[in-house]
């Protein structure tokens, strides 16, 4: 499973893969470019019940 294992997703758009580590027990990250797109990741995370760091980032 994916317990306490740590998973990047760059371009993580709205977060639906994450969402699914997530609720396996990974402690997820994820970044986007687009600002909107992390919005929504965040309020899916909420709507879940759960906690990810969630970041604009370009680079």
């Amino acid at each position: 499973g994916y317990k306490n294992k740590r998973i990047l997703e760059v371009g993580c758009g709205v977060g639906i893969d994450l969402v699914r580590f997530a609720q396996n027990g990974a402690i997820v990250t994820g970044v986007d470019l687009a600002p909107q797109s992390i919005t929504l990741a965040k309020k899916n995370f909420e709507h879940h019940g759960l906690s990810g760091d969630l970041r604009v980032m370009n680079g």
